[in-house]
């Protein structure tokens, strides 16, 4: 038994995205959000559709930048999205768009909202880098120093491998894995070739294109 409410089925109207391109090439300069501003301006040129019809925003990603936290408002204000307009972001590893998608069907389903834009950002040509740990709690501790032999003091017991900064990983944090790995296993641990693999991919490529052609 379908799970909509009556009268509120979700349907995807049109969508848009900037090509992959390796980390620290053509889009070195630019960050998460600024992708995302690309993205969201683009789509609602195509649609038409004016900014403040817009009632929510949410867009998936991994790699956060504290500076850019909520990378879903920042992208929207970007765009020319007004700022009463709610954004959120959404992260669940490599698959952080697909849940901003849901989450987005779910509002509209659930009555809160009729038209949402969703999607996802990421960028690997600027991660946050951070320095180690005992310098992180130095840096926070120096708030109390008053002298200098307070921060001399944070010196103490200090190596020179502290100083170099955290090299930075998209492995997961509990298995230690990347996406690969993962795959690698639940392909096996489900009995899936690679031929289906590729030729399921394949599918859903001539799929799309198809449906870009009948002008969907």
């Amino acid at each position: 038994m379908s799970s909509d409410p009556p009268g509120r089925t979700a349907v995807f109207v049109d969508g848009c995205r900037i090509p992959f391109q390796r980390a620290g090439t053509g889009y070195a300069d630019l960050r998460a959000y600024d992708m995302g501003r690309m993205v969201l301006r683009s789509l609602l040129t195509r649609t038409g559709l004016p900014a403040d019809r817009i009632e929510r925003v949410v867009m998936g990603t991994v790699v956060q930048d504290v500076n850019t936290s909520n990378v879903a408002r920042e992208s929207a204000l970007a765009a020319g999205v007004p700022n009463h307009v709610p954004a959120f972001t959404v992260t669940m590893a490599c698959i952080s768009s697909n849940q901003a998608v849901t989450s987005g069907v779910d509002l509209i389903r659930c009555g809160q909202v009729d038209i949402v834009a969703a999607g996802g950002t990421e960028t690997l040509s600027d991660p946050p880098v951070r320095l180690q740990r005992p310098v992180r709690k130095r840096l926070f501790e120096a708030r109390n120093a008053k002298s200098t032999g307070d921060y001399l003091d944070l010196l103490d017991g200090l190596s020179p491998g502290d100083l170099l900064p955290e090299s930075p990983s998209i492995s997961e944090f509990s298995t230690g894995d990347v996406m690969g790995e993962s795959a690698d296993r639940l392909a096996a641990m489900f009995g899936i070739s690679r031929e289906e693999q590729d030729e399921y991919a394949l599918r859903s490529h001539q799929k799309a294109a198809a449906a870009r052609d009948d002008g969907l």
